[in-house]
């Protein structure tokens, strides 16, 4: 595998998947964070003491993993709450401005089913360790009845003393029995066996084999989770985990070792008292159980409802249309999608189809390819249209990908065969002159490809319509047909019609193409497009179709977009701003303090002032080196840092930022030396490894000198070596491109010495001073050093900023972005930017 193929598969997780990682992440850490927070509330809890004294930390696992299963309980119904979805999609757009931040989220709600997958396995997971616990705790309650003389013996006899003084909810036990008769007995007990019978059918009938084959199996005993929601809430309500109730009566620390003398000794003259533990489940359920009710509700009263079949249109290709009325349905948007129901053939069994129709329009259309065994009987139901018609029941619209189309400055369309549909509704709202004043869209590109000719036929007319209609709009829509197969009839035809004004499959002025697109050009040709506007523009990519098509154009908008960011070649600058930004908002607030006062607030401080100044100023000085060599590889080796800009760019600069707190944090804080600070000297008088020759001269040289004098050989080696070609060019005929290449060269070069100058202002003399220091220690040195040079690299700090805004037209865009974001609450870009969104069966990838 390539390093470009490592490095488009790692772009193409943060787009896909990076959110959902994230979440669940977040997820994963709630999970483990409840299981830890409860495990040690109960190890620790003196009310459990006893009881811990009885089953040891089974009663603290069992009661941990119980509060995860609650909590991820909560989780699994909200998911399924289409309603909820959708009214959270049709709210985001309208309270979240920021684009990024919305397609982020909208993505999380897009993957909702796996979510939902996510979640049932965590409930088997924690139930499994639920169960083992419960398993152990049972066993040991057995095991209690054939101890004596211990303290987990007497408390197991506690109720011969007194009824609120039992805390062993199991007797004594059959040894010749399996001794489940007695959990049998308990509410927990029961509800316990019919929870794992309830999960283990659930999570059987939820395999993709059994969903796809027997769709049916899968609805009836997904339902059962009405009985699992039951049993959970009556799980606990017995309390068979008792805690002490009495704790300042009987004091377990105190009485526990004195255990052969409760009632006798004065600390410990009353028995402890237990009552057993409230149930919790009911309050974590009721809101997703009330959810979800309501959810259902709304789709019983939408099936309900009459749907009135208008029309039904058979297409070629294996499609065909219907359109129908409901009362009180909500008025489908472009991109949309819905459930259908066809109670002749399945009164539990609902299928998603996109809605082409458009809002304007007095019906609602969907078109369906009869594929599968429920289409193709659905479509011989239709047949006899309009005698003789299936009940339909209708349930939705619910929002889709699709809705953020009109949130683009220009999109590009990709249907596939039949995944053009989701686009047919879009397509019919533009056409409305209405419509088209609103929205933000200005651009359409639209690429269908097909198979055969007989798919054009009932998307190409409404084609020739939007071409009819929108030819005062010039350059809003761009239409391409791809043709994929043919025969040599249709070749034929072709080659004998081809000067005709219009195609001759589909009528459309623009002719069929045939093979496939070449949306490597196209999509060059749509970004290099001037729209005559300074605002950003963006460009989002929504495809239907097969996998790899979508695949296919996710890596090329990845690629699209990598070569504005690998064209920046002022990045690393960006990084040293940042740097040295730190230094100046919580370093230099240090020094501020210590020269206003002559000293530091305390000597505890020192230690995280040595080390936050020596790994900033470190980090600043190796920073400046690599970028020198960068910037040198640039000038004279572009193709070598573009071919390995992981190794050359990202890796050094990971590994500086890195290297620089780690080395500190291992010679400061950790090295074993004893240090002596003075808190009225500049950095205390220096960490304590400074004072041993060997690891101070190797930290001074190796680290500090070495650094400085490799960005000085740097820039004085591009200096010398810019000016030997000025003087080899004067002596030759120089073509236009190599005249643009040294002003080129010269630019960078100028940039890099300009942002180097103050670095070498700065550490070249007070290293000079230093190493003479270091050799020949004199008071007068010393003086200079400590009152003088020691606050040179300073200079840097502050004046970088300023450099870079002079020298480096990317920096200063981005500072003038800040500004306009910051004080007019808007971005100003020039580039556009090209987003993919991929559409598959009215669900989502992305």
């Amino acid at each position: 595998m390539s390093l470009q193929s490592i490095r488009l598969w790692f772009r193409l997780f943060l787009v896909n998947d990076l959110a959902s990682i994230l979440f669940l992440f977040i997820w994963l850490i709630i999970n483990i964070s409840l299981f830890l927070a409860q495990f040690l509330s109960y190890h620790r809890s003196r009310s459990y003491f006893y009881l811990r004294a009885l089953i040891y930390d089974g009663v603290s696992i069992a009661r941990a993993s119980a509060l995860c299963l609650n909590f991820n309980c909560l989780l699994i119904l909200l998911p399924v709450c289409r309603n909820l979805l959708s009214l959270i999609r049709y709210l985001l757009p309208r309270f979240v401005t920021q684009s990024r931040f919305r397609r982020f989220t909208i993505r999380l709600f897009d993957q909702h089913v796996e979510f939902h997958r996510c979640v049932g396995y965590a409930i088997c997971f924690w139930s499994l360790i639920h169960v083992g616990a419960h398993v152990y705790n049972y066993e040991r309650f057995i095991d209690v009845n054939n101890e004596h003389d211990t303290l987990a013996a007497v408390l197991n006899l506690l109720y011969l003393k007194s009824p609120e003084s039992q805390v062993n909810p199991v007797g004594k036990v059959n040894p010749k029995t399996l001794g489940v008769g007695i959990m049998f007995g308990t509410t927990a007990g029961i509800t316990g066996v019919i929870l794992c019978l309830c999960l283990i059918l659930m999570v059987s009938s939820s395999t993709v084999m059994i969903r796809r084959s027997f769709y049916e199996i899968f609805w009836f005993t997904h339902h059962i989770f009405i009985a699992f929601f039951i049993c959970l809430i009556l799980h606990g309500i017995q309390g068979l985990v008792k805690s002490q109730t009495n704790l300042q009566e009987h004091n377990p620390d105190i009485c526990a070792p004195l255990y052969r003398e409760w009632s006798t000794s004065p600390q410990c003259q009353i028995y402890p008292r237990f009552t057993g533990s409230k149930p919790a489940s009911w309050m974590w359920l009721c809101g997703p159980l009330g959810l979800y009710l309501l959810e259902r509700i709304l789709r019983f009263i939408r099936s309900l409802q009459h749907v009135d079949i208008v029309d039904v249109v058979r297409h070629e290709s294996n499609v065909i249309e219907v359109r129908f009325q409901k009362k009180a349905m909500t008025t489908p948007q472009p991109g949309q999608y819905v459930y259908i129901k066809c109670f002749v053939l399945a009164k539990f069994e609902w299928h998603p189809f996109t809605v082409t129709s458009a809002a304007e329009e007095d019906y609602v259309s969907v078109h369906i390819r009869t594929v599968g065994n429920w289409t193709k009987n659905l479509a011989k139901k239709l047949e006899k249209y309009p005698e003789d018609l299936p009940r339909l029941s209708i349930d939705g619209p619910y929002g889709s990908p699709a809705d953020d189309v009109f949130n683009y400055d220009g999109v590009v369309l990709v249907g596939a065969g039949i995944g053009v549909t989701p686009y047919a509704s879009i397509l019919r709202h533009i056409r409305s002159s209405k419509a088209a004043d609103n929205i933000r869209l200005r651009r359409i590109y639209f690429y269908w490809i097909c198979n055969t000719t007989a798919c054009y036929e009932w998307f190409a007319q409404l084609l020739q319509e939007l071409e009819q209609e929108l030819r005062d709009r010039i350059g809003f829509l761009t239409y391409k047909i791809y043709l994929t197969q043919w025969s040599m009839r249709e070749a034929r035809a072709v080659i004998e019609n081809n000067p005709d004004e219009r195609d001759l499959w589909t009528g459309l002025q623009a002719k069929t193409k045939y093979g496939r697109p070449n949306f490597d050009v196209d999509f060059q040709s749509i970004a290099d497009e001037d729209w005559k506007t300074k605002q950003r523009r963006e460009i989002g990519v929504f495809v239907c179709g097969p996998k790899p098509l979508a695949k296919q154009l996710q890596k090329l908008c990845i690629q699209m977009n990598d070569k504005s960011a690998s064209n920046n070649e002022s990045q690393v600058y960006g990084i040293l701003i940042v740097f040295n930004s730190f230094i100046v908002a919580v370093e230099l607030s240090f020094t501020l303090y210590f020269l206003h006062e002559g000293t530091i607030y305390s000597e505890h401080l020192c230690t995280p002032w040595i080390t936050l100044n020596y790994s900033l100023y470190l980090l600043n000085i190796l920073l400046m080196a690599w970028t020198s060599i960068e910037r040198y590889l640039f000038i004279y080796h572009e193709q070598l840092i573009t071919q390995y800009r992981i190794y050359l760019h990202y890796i050094p600069i990971l590994v500086i930022i890195l290297y620089c707190p780690l080395f500190y944090i291992g010679i400061v804080v950790l090295y074993p030396c004893q240090p002596v600070y003075h808190v009225d000297v500049y950095l205390c008088g220096g960490a304590c490894y400074q004072f041993e020759q060997v690891l101070g001269l190797l930290d001074w040289v190796g680290n500090g000198m070495t650094m400085v004098w490799v960005t000085f050989m740097l820039n004085v080696i591009l200096i010398i070596r810019h000016v030997y070609q000025r003087f080899r060019m004067r002596r030759m005929i120089i073509t236009a491109d190599r005249r643009s290449t040294w002003h080129r060269s010269a630019k960078l070069s100028v940039q890099l010495l300009a942002i180097a100058l103050p670095y070498m202002i700065a550490w070249i003399p007070y290293c000079t001073v230093v190493t003479i220091q270091i050799f020949q220690n004199t008071e007068q040195l010393a003086y200079l050093l400590s009152t003088f040079f020691v606050y040179f690299p300073y200079i840097q700090v502050l004046f970088l900023p300023y450099i870079c805004i002079l020298f480096i037209p990317e920096i200063k865009q981005k500072f003038c972005i800040l500004y306009n974001k910051i004080w007019h609450g808007k971005f100003v870009r020039r580039h556009n930017q090209i987003h993919a969104v991929v559409l598959r069966q009215n669900t989502t990838l992305l």
